[in-house]
């Protein structure tokens, strides 16, 4: 454009990506000196009096143009420039550079504190408004009701109130930059798998107290601009087409715009009837032919463009147009600090025998071990949600820098990468077999019947060792091994990878029988393996020759695909293992998206959970590790011993679905209420958390109800321990009998920095919402007793008191 106005004295106005020469800007009043003082409404309704019909259905259409994930087009003629998107929530993802790769939703969650999540939130929407984006899809406020859920990284866990709080808190730091925020998925999104067919059949009650409360309070508290609607069916119909979706939302007090996540919606001009703004993809004939035939309102396509017009007039983006640079660096040294803090505050000490940590940097050696250590470590989730990372601080650069020659790095194992394929020349024949015969009901037919294929080789590895397998598939996919089924991935997925790991002893023959379930022309899977025993050596080797172990290892999820167990996976458990008994010192650091089972769990001295910690992950990690920061985050979902602990993954019918019908049978026991509820205990219950120090409670006291029906909770907390540290004092309610609710809920929590010695009383309010259940098609309080529960977990709760209902 330059060399174009040296050369021929002219001026180009451009549109916002492409490069494509723009008209004359025209008169347009709404951006004009007049337009001052108007309100966005009146400002909304001029610009649509002047659009074409065809200009009102193209302004309602979402594009993408790499890197830039979503964006309208822009209308120079109207002075409208195109509104842009970009997914979070774990910052600016789809491939963007000079970004922060922020740790994981799940992480933020961990650390229980809404201040942080502001700040978080002003970070993502500062880098959003330096590159130009409009809107941070983000925050996603969808609940972990299935532990295995692929996406569980990208929410705050399993409760709703904590959920809320934290999403309400990340959207008004987001929109305190000027920047749109946009929750999704509305109404409940909770697995990948069969995410475009299934329908969910949740109750009422269920739905009202669980699935919706986190955009409640996230509505209210933030007023987001956006919500994204979800894919699948609500109630029997798509959820972007169901007018119930959009009634939910006004009754939240949502007004705002609606965009479909994309290939949400299979009728157009339906989902635009019932309530939807931006399409994704964009439906331009689709929606002509509609109000030509005279099917589709014009009306209604005005309140649809209006609903996204208003909220640009609001923002200023038509007024004040941001220059769109993707190139541009929107990362700095002070984001990059608070990444590292949220990262080593998210953290959570779930064993520490003996106060192993924290390490004393000035004494003795380390071997850090494992896929985590530097190369392979899994630092931000996949899918829409990762963020490149630019610069990555590993654990082993950053452990280097305190340790110098006392530092020994094995950096084994590879946890997200696919293997090379099984040598031709170890498969002895291709013999057909009979299929494996799991004993689960799947979604599609079982193995052997119409759709299935079958393909079965015998191998004979020329090594013993401990092989990990990887397994790229889209669902309904077994593995059977000498008659006896390795893996299991049931239902429809994205084509994606899992490991799993066998032992197989050379010059023995192995049967490989995979199944498939092939209709709809998926790919048939793809297997590859490795020998892992190498890799474990070179990692005993180092164990011993240090005084104390360091094991990293990551765990995969990604949006397409849930999990097919809950165990690391490939080699990694028996690595741990491994490194256990070479050295009685050794500390286990999980990388992961969220709750896997731990069989080695009484052989480690201790075990930090780091989830997905950025890119500032070594950072973090050594602050940790050493004792700079305390770990005071707290889980934000429950650690089941088992799969069969958790009864949603043990009914076909609750999940993954039968005949694309997922039942929601279990109502309001999600997560630790169905712990709670069955009696069983967890590996780790929700809201557990260790620290380097200690704390104690004392003091409850409830106070008079407020004008507003909030009950204030008091109660002193007291480091009694030697170093500074944070606690996270959580409240609990317990409901009078026959109200149906669980045996209590998460009600209130804070967290308190405090000195040794310190002791500090923390006042916090329990809303009159929390003493609400929804009963015959409203909310009300049961009149009663209540029982108040204050203390460090949903299972550690050593304070209580009883009160009266406040009045409704």
């Amino acid at each position: 454009l330059v060399a174009l106005a040296a050369c021929c004295g002219t001026t180009y106005a451009v549109t916002r990506h492409g490069g494509r020469p723009a008209q004359a800007a025209p008169d347009c009043p709404w951006v004009g000196p007049g337009a001052e003082g108007e309100s966005s409404d009146a400002l909304a309704d001029e610009v649509i009096s002047q659009m074409t019909l065809t200009e009102k259905v193209e302004f309602l259409g979402l594009d993408t143009a790499s890197p830039l994930e979503n964006e309208t087009p822009a209308m120079p003629q109207l002075c409208l420039p195109s509104l842009t998107l970009q997914d979070g929530p774990n910052g600016l993802a789809d491939g963007l550079e000079g970004v922060t790769q922020l740790p994981a939703a799940i992480g933020l969650a961990a650390t229980f504190d809404t201040e942080l999540a502001y700040k978080v939130g002003q970070l993502e929407g500062a880098e959003a408004r330096t590159k130009g984006i409009d809107v941070v899809q983000a925050p996603e406020l969808n609940l972990a009701r299935v532990p295995t859920s692929g996406r569980i990284f990208e929410a705050f866990g399993e409760d709703p109130l904590l959920s809320g709080l934290m999403g309400g808190a990340e959207a008004e730091g987001i929109q305190s930059q000027g920047v749109m925020a946009e929750l999704k998925h509305f109404p409940l999104y909770n697995q990948e798998t069969d995410r475009y067919a299934i329908d969910q059949v949740v109750s009422t009650r269920a739905l009202e107290e669980l699935y919706l409360k986190p955009f409640a309070i996230a509505i209210a508290e933030a007023h987001p601009a956006a919500v994204m609607c979800m894919l699948g069916d609500f109630e029997g119909a798509d959820a972007c087409e169901n007018p119930l979706t959009y009634e939910l939302l006004k009754e939240l007090g949502f007004d705002g715009f609606v965009r479909s996540d994309d290939g949400a919606v299979s009728d157009a001009p339906v989902a635009l009837e019932a309530g939807a703004s931006l399409l994704k993809p964009a439906e331009t004939s689709q929606l002509l032919d509609a109000v030509t035939d005279g099917t589709l309102p014009v009306s209604v396509v005005d309140e649809a463009v209006k609903a996204v017009l208003v909220e640009m007039f609001d923002y200023g983006l038509i007024q004040d147009p941001r220059p769109l640079d993707l190139a541009k660096v929107a990362t700095s040294a002070a984001h990059q600090a608070l990444a590292a803090e949220e990262a080593a505050r998210a953290t959570v000490l779930l064993r520490n025998v003996g106060s192993v940590l924290p390490l004393d940097e000035q004494k003795g050696t380390v071997a850090l071990i494992g896929p985590g250590a530097a190369g392979y470590a899994f630092t931000s989730g996949d899918g829409s949600a990762h963020v490149d990372a630019d610069v990555r601080v590993t654990p082993a650069s950053a452990f280097a820098k305190l340790l110098g020659s006392r530092l020994r790095v094995a950096d084994v194992g590879s946890s997200v990468a696919l293997l090379p394929s099984i040598p031709a020349d170890w498969v002895q024949e291709d013999v057909p077999g009979p299929s494996p015969d799991p004993e689960a009901q799947l979604t599609a037919s079982l193995p052997g019947g119409p759709g299935w294929d079958t393909e079965t080789a015998t191998v004979s590895p020329p090594v013993s060792g401990l092989y990990t397998i990887s397994i790229e598939d889209a669902g309904d996919t077994f593995l059977d091994v000498n008659g006896h089924l390795e893996y299991a991935s049931r239902g429809v997925h994205s084509y994606e990878p899992w490991w799993i790991a066998l032992p197989l002893t050379a010059g023995h023959s192995y049967r490989f029988s995979v199944s498939w379930y092939a209709a709809g022309g998926e790919r048939q899977p793809t297997i590859g393996w490795e020998d892992s025993s190498p890799g474990i050596a070179e990692a005993v080797s180092a164990a011993r020759k240090a005084q104390t172990a360091i094991v990293v290892v990551s765990g995969y999820s990604t949006e397409g695909e849930d999990r097919p167990n809950l165990s690391l996976q490939g080699a990694q458990n028996a690595l741990i293992e491994a490194v256990a008994a070479a050295n009685p010192r050794t500390i286990v650091v999980l990388d992961t998206g969220g709750p896997v089972v731990m069989p080695w769990l009484s052989k480690v001295k201790a075990v930090l959970e780091a989830w997905y910690p950025g890119n500032q992950d070594g950072t973090a990690l050594a602050d940790v590790v050493f004792g700079k920061d305390d770990p005071s985050g707290r889980l934000p979902v429950t650690f089941p011993r088992s799969w069969a602990q958790v009864p949603v993954l043990s009914s076909p019918d609750e999940y993954p679905g039968v005949d694309n019908v997922v039942q929601y049978a279990e109502g309001l026991e999600v997560g630790y209420r169905s712990f709670e509820s069955s009696g069983l205990t967890p590996l780790f219950p929700f809201g557990y958390g260790l620290s380097y120090t200690t704390f104690s409670l004392s003091h409850l006291s409830v106070g008079a109800p407020l004008a507003n029906g909030d009950v204030p909770v008091s109660v002193t907390v007291t480091n009694t321990g030697d170093r500074i540290g944070r606690d996270v004092p959580q409240v609990y309610i317990s409901f009078p009998p026959g109200a149906g609710e669980p045996p209590k809920q998460l009600a209130a929590f804070a967290v308190v920095r405090l000195d040794p010695g310190q002791s500090k009383t923390v006042t916090v309010l329990v809303m009159k919402e929390e003493f609400e259940a929804f009963v015959n098609g409203s909310f009300r309080t049961f009149p009663g007793r209540y029982n108040l529960f204050v203390g460090q977990s949903s299972e550690d709760l050593l304070l209580g008191t009883r009160l009266e209902a406040p009045a409704s």
